[in-house]
């Protein structure tokens, strides 16, 4: 029975590896039932739905007047993820959203016996990311510190994200994605913001599963080395390649 849908935002840079990750949830992930995969442009993929992403309530310029130029499309992928659930036609009540440039290689759960799946980073957290939950609401708290919620996807569910961002509506006056957005100094993070809500105020069916993931995959390997749940393919990471004269 599915439990859950998946929503990809694309973005340029993870074109060449789009069609790999959506292959590879209808091969590993149980419990899904579509993919969505969000896009600036019209694209060929198999496999998924495509929506533009200029049907979200929100623009790149919009989000670079209240940020910077620079960080725009970065804070734009973090509200979609938010409202991606809430917005979708037919999508069902829990959605696992997930970076373009992920692939699964083992069969992988999100939700088992009532309770949402997360897994953790220890180690790697960011004070201003704290910050910004807190000017956010000042209920939004860290669940431990040091131990970051941040990882390549992050199951959501729509009452729970209904419920979280009336809190800030309410406090703020204003839509959840303009306090998203006035609320930022020097970073923010949606994951953080959702994981530790739930570690906090969803504890009884919230529970943390590590998962085996490598972060620095080299999209041009046809084979991978490890036990691996799923690797990533970071544009970032990638190696050039070698030239001769």
């Amino acid at each position: 029975m599915a439990t859950f849908d998946v929503v990809i935002p694309l973005g340029p840079k993870d074109e060449d590896i789009i069609q790999r990750c959506v292959e590879s949830v209808h091969k590993n992930l149980t419990g899904f039932r579509r993919i969505y995969v969000i896009a600036t442009k019209k694209i060929d993929l198999s496999g998924c739905f495509v929506i533009n992403e200029d049907s979200f309530p929100f623009t790149r310029e919009a989000v670079a007047q209240k940020t910077s130029e620079d960080k725009a499309g970065w804070y734009l992928q973090q509200l979609i993820k938010f409202y991606a659930p809430l917005l979708i036609s037919g999508a069902l009540e829990n959605v696992l959203v997930l970076d373009a440039d992920t692939v699964f290689y083992k069969r992988t759960r999100f939700i088992e016996g009532g309770k949402y799946l997360f897994d953790k980073v220890v180690g790697a957290t960011s004070e201003a990311y704290y910050e910004h939950m807190a000017r956010l609401h000042p209920s939004f708290v860290p669940w431990k510190k040091n131990t970051s919620g941040i990882t390549n996807m992050m199951i959501f569910s729509r009452p729970i994200l209904i419920e979280l961002m009336g809190k800030v509506e309410a406090a703020h006056g204003k839509d959840f994605w303009e306090a998203y957005l006035d609320c930022i100094r020097g970073g923010a993070s949606e994951y953080e913001i959702y994981f530790n809500y739930m570690m906090n105020v969803k504890s009884d069916i919230s529970k943390i599963r590590p998962l085996q993931w490598n972060n620095y995959g080299q999209r041009a390997d046809t084979k991978i080395s490890g036990d691996w749940n799923y690797v990533n393919y970071h544009h970032q990471h990638q190696k050039k390649p070698r030239t001769f004269i």
